[in-house]
Protein backbone atom coordinates (compact mmCIF):
# COMPACT_ATOMS: atom_id res chain seq x y z
CA UNK A 1 0.00 0.00 0.00
CA UNK A 2 1.77 3.23 -1.26
CA UNK A 3 -0.33 6.14 -0.36
CA UNK A 4 -2.88 7.29 2.45
CA UNK A 5 -6.86 5.53 2.06
CA UNK A 6 -10.43 6.41 3.21
CA UNK A 7 -10.99 3.60 5.14
CA UNK A 8 -14.95 3.00 4.58
CA UNK A 9 -16.85 0.51 6.66
CA UNK A 10 -20.32 -1.30 4.65
CA UNK A 11 -22.54 -3.50 6.66
CA UNK A 12 -23.18 -6.15 4.49
CA UNK A 13 -23.98 -9.97 4.77
CA UNK A 14 -21.18 -10.79 2.70
CA UNK A 15 -17.56 -10.52 4.50
CA UNK A 16 -14.93 -9.18 2.61
CA UNK A 17 -12.64 -6.39 1.60
CA UNK A 18 -11.94 -4.16 -1.75
CA UNK A 19 -9.39 -1.75 -2.11
CA UNK A 20 -9.98 0.53 -4.76
CA UNK A 21 -8.37 3.77 -5.74
CA UNK A 22 -8.55 6.13 -2.70
CA UNK A 23 -10.51 4.03 -0.12
CA UNK A 24 -10.16 0.59 0.94
CA UNK A 25 -13.93 -0.73 1.81
CA UNK A 26 -14.87 -3.18 4.06
CA UNK A 27 -17.81 -5.02 3.88
CA UNK A 28 -18.43 -7.43 7.43
CA UNK A 29 -21.66 -7.97 9.08
CA UNK A 30 -20.55 -5.80 12.05
CA UNK A 31 -18.43 -2.93 13.25
CA UNK A 32 -16.69 -5.19 15.64
CA UNK A 33 -15.65 -7.33 12.78
CA UNK A 34 -13.77 -4.63 10.99
CA UNK A 35 -10.39 -4.74 12.80
CA UNK A 36 -9.96 -8.56 12.35
CA UNK A 37 -11.03 -8.34 8.65
CA UNK A 38 -8.66 -5.76 7.40
CA UNK A 39 -5.85 -6.68 9.69
CA UNK A 40 -6.29 -9.96 7.84
CA UNK A 41 -6.44 -8.96 4.57
CA UNK A 42 -3.56 -6.30 5.17
CA UNK A 43 -1.53 -9.96 7.02
CA UNK A 44 -2.36 -11.52 3.31
CA UNK A 45 -1.48 -8.65 1.10
CA UNK A 46 2.20 -8.33 3.07
CA UNK A 47 2.24 -12.43 2.49
CA UNK A 48 2.14 -11.80 -1.11
CA UNK A 49 4.05 -9.39 -1.32
CA UNK A 50 7.09 -10.61 1.20
CA UNK A 51 7.08 -13.93 -0.91
CA UNK A 52 7.11 -12.70 -4.27
CA UNK A 53 10.29 -10.01 -3.33
CA UNK A 54 11.95 -12.35 -0.68
CA UNK A 55 12.41 -15.19 -3.88
CA UNK A 56 13.73 -12.37 -5.82
CA UNK A 57 16.54 -10.70 -3.53
CA UNK A 58 17.35 -14.36 -2.23
CA UNK A 59 18.51 -15.15 -5.44
CA UNK A 60 20.21 -11.93 -6.26
CA UNK A 61 21.90 -11.90 -2.78
CA UNK A 62 22.97 -15.55 -2.92
CA UNK A 63 21.42 -16.40 0.18
CA UNK A 64 18.60 -19.01 1.65
CA UNK A 65 16.12 -18.82 4.63
CA UNK A 66 14.53 -21.87 5.86
CA UNK A 67 10.66 -19.57 6.10
CA UNK A 68 9.56 -16.90 7.01
CA UNK A 69 6.80 -15.58 9.15
CA UNK A 70 4.56 -12.53 9.66
CA UNK A 71 3.75 -11.56 13.39
CA UNK A 72 2.91 -8.73 15.82
CA UNK A 73 6.17 -7.33 17.42
CA UNK A 74 5.66 -4.07 19.95
CA UNK A 75 8.80 -2.48 18.27
CA UNK A 76 10.39 -4.76 15.84
CA UNK A 77 9.76 -4.53 11.97
CA UNK A 78 11.88 -8.14 11.28
CA UNK A 79 14.11 -10.27 12.32
CA UNK A 80 16.53 -13.22 11.80
CA UNK A 81 16.86 -16.40 13.52
CA UNK A 82 20.27 -18.75 13.45
CA UNK A 83 18.06 -21.38 12.23
CA UNK A 84 17.22 -19.21 9.08
CA UNK A 85 13.94 -18.39 9.87
CA UNK A 86 12.68 -14.72 9.09
CA UNK A 87 10.28 -13.00 10.78
CA UNK A 88 8.37 -9.66 9.60
CA UNK A 89 5.98 -7.60 11.55
CA UNK A 90 2.84 -7.36 9.87
CA UNK A 91 2.11 -3.60 10.20
CA UNK A 92 5.06 -3.02 7.89
CA UNK A 93 2.52 -3.46 5.04
CA UNK A 94 1.70 0.07 5.86
CA UNK A 95 5.52 1.31 4.93
CA UNK A 96 6.36 2.38 1.24
CA UNK A 97 7.17 -0.78 -0.53
CA UNK A 98 10.56 0.56 -1.07
CA UNK A 99 10.72 0.68 2.48
CA UNK A 100 9.62 -2.85 3.03
CA UNK A 101 12.04 -3.77 0.53
CA UNK A 102 15.03 -2.42 2.58
CA UNK A 103 13.60 -4.48 5.49
CA UNK A 104 13.67 -7.78 3.31
CA UNK A 105 17.17 -6.62 2.53
CA UNK A 106 18.12 -6.24 5.99
CA UNK A 107 16.66 -9.74 7.26
CA UNK A 108 18.45 -11.54 4.26
CA UNK A 109 21.53 -9.77 4.91
CA UNK A 110 21.68 -11.25 8.52
CA UNK A 111 22.16 -14.76 6.53
CA UNK A 112 25.32 -13.63 5.93
CA UNK A 113 26.37 -11.51 8.69
CA UNK A 114 24.17 -12.07 12.24
CA UNK A 115 24.93 -8.62 13.02
CA UNK A 116 25.80 -5.20 12.37
CA UNK A 117 28.87 -5.06 11.12
CA UNK A 118 30.71 -3.01 8.79
CA UNK A 119 30.76 -5.87 6.45
CA UNK A 120 26.63 -6.20 7.38
CA UNK A 121 26.20 -2.66 5.93
CA UNK A 122 28.23 -2.71 3.18
CA UNK A 123 26.35 -5.76 2.16
CA UNK A 124 23.15 -4.02 2.94
CA UNK A 125 24.31 -0.95 0.75
CA UNK A 126 25.06 -3.23 -2.16
CA UNK A 127 21.52 -4.02 -2.80
CA UNK A 128 19.68 -1.07 -1.09
CA UNK A 129 21.95 1.94 -2.00
CA UNK A 130 19.44 4.35 -0.66
CA UNK A 131 19.04 1.87 2.74
CA UNK A 132 19.73 5.34 4.84
CA UNK A 133 16.98 6.93 3.51
CA UNK A 134 14.91 4.34 4.59
CA UNK A 135 16.30 3.94 7.82
CA UNK A 136 15.43 7.91 8.00
CA UNK A 137 12.13 7.00 6.91
CA UNK A 138 11.30 4.46 9.39
CA UNK A 139 12.78 6.89 12.16
CA UNK A 140 10.54 9.37 11.44
CA UNK A 141 7.44 7.50 10.73
CA UNK A 142 7.69 4.06 12.91
CA UNK A 143 5.86 5.60 15.64
CA UNK A 144 2.77 5.97 13.63
CA UNK A 145 2.90 2.88 12.29
CA UNK A 146 3.81 0.04 15.23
Amino acid sequence: MEKKKILIFKKSSLDFVKENKNSIEVYCPSEMDIKNKLEYWLKTDLEIYLDKKLKVFKKLMRVDYDSFYIKSFKRRLGSCSYSRKLSFNWKIVMMPRIVIDYIIIHELSHLKHFNHSKEFWELVERFCPDFKEHKNWIKKNQNLII
